[in-house]
């Protein structure tokens, strides 16, 4: 059984079917724990005792750091460091208790590491646990996307937008493999917090601003944990070049 959680969406499927439930505006971890109670009653009615549940949940929970590949080949223990190093550089306090997960999906190119609160994970397996369900796998918005990378971008420069209430991640991609992560969060302006992301994503080097599709054939794909949070008429007015392509809620799920 796989169930999505999200500051402001939440679904669970079930034999194939959606079915969304409403929640509470993102409110930390503690605000997300009402959100997750109707999520494991959800799932205690869909799925036998027992029933195991992979759990997608926000990135406002979790730490994400791309990985720089490295030529030397890495032991396990090494990786571990490594991305540990990577997560202490982006201002992650390891000392405050993080579960870490690392890995690099490609041979020579960019890894991920992601770190999410052990005491959030602890409390979400033992609601779990009480429901007489097994929490097998909990998985934050990019990473997922990390692992399960849409097709159809090919080998041209392409971008992958991620948005969540609070907060948009812009996703650099070329040849359809991470090349970059960038966050903005996103509060009272959305549209303000989308062209300063945009804005930081084109000096990073990916030409997206005015060129036309035929020198410069870019593919945004947007994924939204709820309709609305990006507006589509601006996102094509500052990227005029680009194809625009919308990914159902449910599209890391799969």
């Amino acid at each position: 059984m796989r169930a999505g959680l999200f500051p402001g969406a939440l679904w669970i499927r079930q034999g194939g079917t959606e079915v969304a439930l409403p929640t509470a505006e993102d409110g930390g971890m503690p605000g997300l724990m009402p959100s997750l109670d109707v999520l494991v009653a959800s799932c205690r009615r869909g799925g036998g005792a027992g029933a195991g549940v992979d759990l997608l949940v926000s990135d406002s929970i979790a730490r994400n750091v791309m990985l720089p590949w490295q030529e030397a080949p890495l032991t396990p223990v090494q990786e571990h460091a490594y991305a540990q190093a990577c997560l202490e550089r982006a201002g992650v306090d390891l000392a405050a208790g993080w579960t870490l997960h690392s890995g690099f999906r490609h041979y020579g190119q960019v890894g991920l590491a992601v770190a999410v609160p052990t005491a959030w994970l602890d409390d979400a397996r033992g609601r779990f646990a009480a429901a007489g369900l097994r929490l097998r796998r909990v998985t934050p918005v990019t990473a997922a996307a990390y692992w399960a990378t849409p097709g159809g971008i090919g080998r041209a420069p392409g971008l992958l937008l991620l948005a969540e209430p609070g907060r948009i991640t812009a996703v650099q991609q070329q040849g359809g493999r991470f090349s970059g992560l960038d966050v903005e969060p996103a509060g009272a302006d959305p549209a303000l917090a989308l062209r300063r992301l945009l804005n930081r994503t084109r000096a990073a080097g990916l030409a997206l601003a005015g060129l036309p599709v035929a020198e410069t054939p870019v593919t945004v794909q947007l994924w939204q944990a709820r309709p609305g949070l990006i507006d589509r008429a601006l996102l094509a007015r500052e990227l005029p070049a680009a194809r625009i392509r919308e990914l159902a809620p449910g599209a890391w799920s799969k």
